[in-house]
């Protein structure tokens, strides 16, 4: 089209940075953004401008994007949705709230929210368990007229599922109309991380009513939700009920298992399972090794941990701890010398979880100045400081544990 010296309109530059967009194709977006900026034609264009943002907070680069919502002459809903979901995809709900808001206060007919923008905002509450918040953007949904909208139905239940709402997550429920699985995995979800186990099971029967065929994500949360309960006898009855009905077995349902039979403390279902699959993900390898410690079994927990690194799989930051508490428990001081190099090694010192646990294993050892100096280097929370204040009581030291707790106070922080 450039060859032919066919210039371009405002219909085929959104069309070409979309698909850059796509493709996560940064580099080309940036190009024709400069082509654009140099002809100076769409300058006052809102969905030329429009279509940058998109592009922009699509590949991840959310300062390139503001940067270029704030050129915008003319902002339209279009725009303004644009930064509140891509925010939202880029790990920073705080800011989609407050962009969400302004949107709210100086908006004018063309930048009224609409159920996309809402669906953002939704999104970004749940993220940030912000029920206050979200409650305010239900009442708009109310006020406007839009929660007639499938997209901003399932929007609130979902955050109302994330705060944790059980109620107003059902109430929400009642009100979608078309119940997708999505729809169905939000409140069955809730209902299961807060016990409601017989709630979830007659939703789980009710769903195939409606000719909805449940996935991994909702056979996983009704295990999960029996593991949380410690419903041993109806976990394990489940379990069968979904080999014999032929429901899903993808991974997300076998870590599921694994997690719950080690919530169960019954290693040998959960032994037997993670044998009898050949092809694991990081996730099941992680999951046993947390869960071996659990149990109580450091040995094949250090095993384990032996044959992920042996394998080059990355292990988490749980599966350290549980390494190093296994460490500790069986007093082997020099194996957890090499765990803190391999932890050093692959840069995750810095976890607060995993500070905690060395400064636990090296006070409890009696090697008292290198959890000092671990103290002394880490991003400190009240574990970390209950942590080395309990080792040098254990080690005698008391008046270093109590100048220790006073500092503590000083610095504000509730024992």
């Amino acid at each position: 089209m450039r060859y032919d010296n066919t210039p371009p309109n405002h219909f085929t530059i959104p069309m070409i940075v979309a698909t850059c967009a796509e493709l996560l194709w940064l580099e080309k977006g940036k190009y024709i953004h400069g082509l654009v900026s140099k002809s100076g034609l769409f300058a006052e264009n809102s969905a030329v401008g429009s279509s940058f943002v998109y592009m922009y907070a699509k590949c991840g680069a959310m300062e390139d994007a503001s940067l270029m919502f704030d050129e915008i002459v003319v902002r339209d809903v279009v725009s303004w949705t644009a930064l509140v979901i891509g925010y939202v995809h880029n790990d920073d709900s705080e800011k989609s709230l407050e962009c969400l808001c302004e949107m709210h206060r100086i908006g004018g007919d063309g930048e009224k929210v609409n159920p996309r923008t809402l669906e953002g905002g939704f999104q970004a509450c749940g993220n940030l368990g912000a029920l206050i918040a979200g409650r305010c953007l239900h009442g708009l949904i109310v006020k406007t007229g839009l929660g007639c909208s499938q997209v901003v139905q399932s929007s609130l239940l979902s955050m109302y599922s994330k705060c944790g709402n059980v109620e107003e997550a059902r109430n929400s429920f009642c009100q979608v109309v078309d119940k997708d699985v999505f729809a169905w995995t939000s409140v069955m979800g809730v209902c299961a991380r807060f016990g409601f186990m017989n709630e979830c099971l007659n939703q789980f029967w009710d769903m195939q009513v409606d000719d909805v065929y449940p996935d991994g994500i909702v056979v996983s949360c009704i295990l999960l939700g029996f593991g949380n309960s410690m419903m041993v006898r109806e976990g394990k009855a489940f379990h069968g009920l979904i080999v014999r009905r032929n429901y899903v077995l993808d991974d997300t349902v076998n870590n599921a298992l694994l997690s719950m039979y080690c919530k169960f403390g019954t290693p040998s279902p959960a032994g037997k399972l993670f044998d009898g699959v050949h092809e694991w993900s990081k996730e099941s390898w992680n999951t046993m090794v947390f869960g071996y410690c659990k149990m109580g079994i450091e040995g094949k927990c250090l095993e384990l941990f032996r044959e992920m690194r042996d394998l080059g799989i990355e292990a988490d930051s749980n599966s350290l701890v549980s390494v190093i508490s296994s460490c500790s428990q069986l007093g082997l001081i020099n194996l957890c010398r090499s765990v803190h190099c391999y932890i050093i090694k692959n840069s995750v010192d810095e976890d607060v979880s995993i500070a905690n646990s060395l400064i636990y294993m090296y006070g409890k050892c009696g090697n008292l100045s290198i959890a000092w100096k671990m103290f002394c280097r880490t991003q400190r929370d009240v574990v970390t400081w209950n942590t080395l204040i309990s080792s040098y009581i254990h080690s005698g030291h008391y008046a270093e544990a109590i100048t220790l707790f006073d500092e503590m106070i000083s610095e504000k922080i509730k024992p």
